[in-house]
């Protein structure tokens, strides 16, 4: 097959770039020829491109994102030809009324409950609609919509177990500090939820004073850490990137790895979220994690503690989320410090069920042979 794969630019920080980094090469060694439509993260242009060794025809999107399925994807797709499309994204990239236009099938997280109208109409728009969560897939069908389900993955050989003492070593961390994580993007909806989680992390300072937390994010997005530490008196208690390395992507998944190994915990509050590669990443590296007990952060969470929650209205998608009880926040990091050292034990069952090669073989190879008998 001729697939058009339609996401962020590989290179790029995003989670949809690292799926197209670990899942486009698997494609072309399966013998298909790839061309990468990047609508985020690049500049406009075409170029080849190499991912993992593979050249691959890149054309870029420099416009905002919205506007590339309005004005660039179908002179695209009449000018390349493709058997199929492949949208590795939120489902509403693509609109309904320009997927029914053209062959597309979408890899695509869910992330409320109900989900939303948009959404599903761009679901019953697709050929071959999946979702990266059972979760999802069950939302999904309580709507009445028929979707896929298959899982995101992470590389297996990078995100593993490491000597955690040389870890900490290389962050400056001595073996009291108690580390606490965050991995996200700080987005302008406060979808990780940082705003809980540094309330209820200063309060556990309160009662920890041995800890810190490391905050891998964009400082000056939709919430200002900094200056919302400031006002909980934790400034001093914060680990940061250097933001100028971070924004031209010198943070690369070893990076993180290490990070990962060097910590205790990790903790994930997101308001929504439609898988939550850092939970994957971090029990893969026998790092226990702090998620909601709610819909794809509970179903990723082997290792670790679950917090309570209530429902949050979403505007900006006409229906629901969450926010985490920071008491609960709170109480999860006690158990965590209370753990801190010991092995999780489960970072070979999470590698075997979410690691590229296991993804591939076990989903993506069914859903390849499935979208050929579409042709």
């Amino acid at each position: 097959m001729k697939i058009l794969w339609i996401s962020y630019a590989p290179w790029s920080q995003f989670s949809y770039s690292g799926l197209t980094r670990q899942v486009v090469p698997c494609i072309i060694q399966e013998g298909h020829e790839v061309v990468i439509a990047a609508f985020m993260g690049s500049c406009a242009g075409s170029m080849t491109y190499h991912v993992d060794g593979w050249p691959i025809q890149i054309y870029g999107w420099s416009d905002t994102p919205d506007a590339f399925a309005q004005r660039a994807l179908l002179p695209l797709w009449d000018s390349i030809k493709p058997d199929i499309g492949i949208l590795c994204a939120d489902c509403w990239r693509v609109p309904p009324e320009i997927a029914q236009q053209i062959r597309l099938a979408l890899w695509s997280p869910i992330h409320h409950q109900p989900e939303s109208d948009l959404t599903l109409d761009c679901m019953r728009a697709s050929v071959q609609p999946m979702v990266y969560s059972l979760w999802g897939r069950e939302i999904l069908a309580q709507q009445d919509v028929t979707v896929d389900y298959l899982p995101a993955c992470v590389d297996a050989s990078v995100f593993q177990p490491a000597n955690r003492t040389e870890a900490r070593a290389w962050f400056g961390l001595d073996t009291d500090t108690f580390l606490v994580t965050m991995v996200g993007i700080n987005h302008v909806t406060d979808a990780k939820g940082y705003t809980e989680a540094l309330q209820a992390f200063a309060r556990f300072a309160e009662i920890e004073p041995d800890s810190r937390l490391y905050l891998q994010t964009n400082m000056g997005g939709g919430v200002n850490l900094g200056g919302l530490a400031a006002r909980l008196g934790i400034e001093h208690l914060l680990i940061t990137p250097d933001q100028v390395h971070r924004a031209l992507g010198l943070y690369d998944d070893a990076y993180l790895a290490r990070l990962y190994n060097a910590s205790d915990v990790l903790l994930n509050t997101s308001r929504w979220e439609g898988f939550g590669l850092p939970l994957v990443e971090a029990q893969m590296c026998g790092t226990p994690v702090i998620a909601p007990d709610y819909g794809t952060q509970r179903e990723l969470l082997l290792s670790g503690w679950p917090v309570t929650y209530q429902r949050t209205w979403c505007n900006h998608a006409e229906t629901w989320g969450i926010v985490c009880h920071i008491e609960s926040i709170v109480d999860a990091l006690q158990k965590a410090h209370l753990r801190r050292g010991s092995e999780t034990g489960q970072h070979v069952k999470i590698a075997g069920h979410y690691g590229t090669s296991a993804v591939f073989e076990n989903y993506w190879r069914p859903a390849l042979t499935k979208m050929e008998g579409l042709l």
